[in-house]
């Protein structure tokens, strides 16, 4: 063999060996790859979302498949929370950012007997509202299309109730000094010294005097004196007779002419 076949030969087994070595042959078997770089471990983010004026906050976690969590369950835009202090508030997400609405309650409350209702909304300071008006826990006093008013309570357990308010008219009673107080009830009825009373009712001062209400068309009441019945007294034997009234301020008269005990009549 030549030398330039010779220098061949040793060429081609050393390739031969070079890729033998690169894939593997025979005994040793094919070379190993390396393993894949670990997948990254996905680290959930947390987002505070203050509630409002309360004080209070919710930390939303995002989820490995999108979205978020809360206290470990899916949350999405719209649902409700509750903070410390009691109020509710509805998380909303727009543009990437949660805010946190709150939800004021509202309860009607019923005006007495009549078919009206008005809405009292608890604010998120925890003052209540009617409307614009504010509305304390007890004492506040609204109105009825009709004028009639209510006095609304809260009870501790947060019931809200309505309670009419007696409108009262206080009517002199003559020139006896006392006075009498009218109360107008729910149902348009009045009263007066726990009994009903009504237009043409009798009433009587301490001094036993007797008074006659009236109630006028546009609502005035007034109190006018009642007369005594007249008493009929015999002038001795003669047969003649005269009548004597007793008048407001406890004194006598026999037609327009005062009377006194001793005076002397004919």
């Amino acid at each position: 063999m030549s030398r330039v076949s010779l220098e061949r030969v040793r060429s081609v087994a050393a390739a031969a060996a070079l890729l033998a070595g690169l894939f593997g042959c025979g005994s040793e078997g094919p070379l190993t790859q390396p393993p894949p770089p670990p997948a990254p471990v996905f680290q959930p983010q947390q987002v505070e979302v203050e509630l409002g004026a309360s004080g209070s906050k919710v930390t939303l976690m995002t989820a490995q498949g999108g979205g978020f969590t809360l206290d470990g369950e899916p949350f999405d835009t719209g649902g409700a929370v509750t903070a410390a202090n009691g109020n509710q508030y509805t998380l909303e997400l727009a543009d990437g950012q949660w805010t946190a609405r709150y939800n004021a309650p509202e309860v009607e409350v019923t005006l007495g007997i009549r078919e009206e209702t008005v809405v009292v909304a608890r604010a998120e300071d925890g003052t209540y509202r009617i409307g614009d008006m504010a509305v304390f826990g007890s004492g506040t006093t609204v109105a009825a299309s009709d004028g009639a008013e209510y006095s609304l309570s809260l009870s501790e357990d947060g019931v809200w109730t309505a309670t009419f308010v007696e409108p009262t008219t206080r009517v002199p009673l003559g020139s006896s000094g006392e006075t009498i107080v009218i109360r107008t009830r729910e149902n348009g009825r009045y009263r007066a010294r726990s009994r009903r009373v009504q237009d043409g009712s009798i009433v009587r001062s301490s001094d036993g005097n007797s008074y006659r209400l009236t109630l006028s068309a546009d609502g005035v009441w007034t109190a006018v004196f009642q007369m005594s019945g007249r008493v009929t007294v015999v002038l001795g034997t003669s047969g003649s007779t005269v009548e004597i009234e007793t008048l407001q301020d406890g004194t006598h008269r026999i037609g327009q002419q005062p009377i006194a005990d001793g005076d002397t009549v004919q």
